[in-house]
């Protein structure tokens, strides 16, 4: 994608930052011996 003006580049910030939250939701959630599929059922109920 390419960031043609102020307000793509706005709409680019907001998806960082909801990509972040599932990303620290998801560490929160990592222990040793989980799996893909509980993982992906933490986000299947959120």
């Amino acid at each position: 994608m390419s960031i043609s003006s102020e307000k793509d580049f706005e709409s680019l910030r907001r998806i960082g930052k909801i990509v972040a939250r599932c990303l620290q939701f998801m560490q929160s959630k990592l222990e040793p011996g989980i799996t893909v599929a509980q993982l992906d059922g933490y986000f299947a109920d959120t």
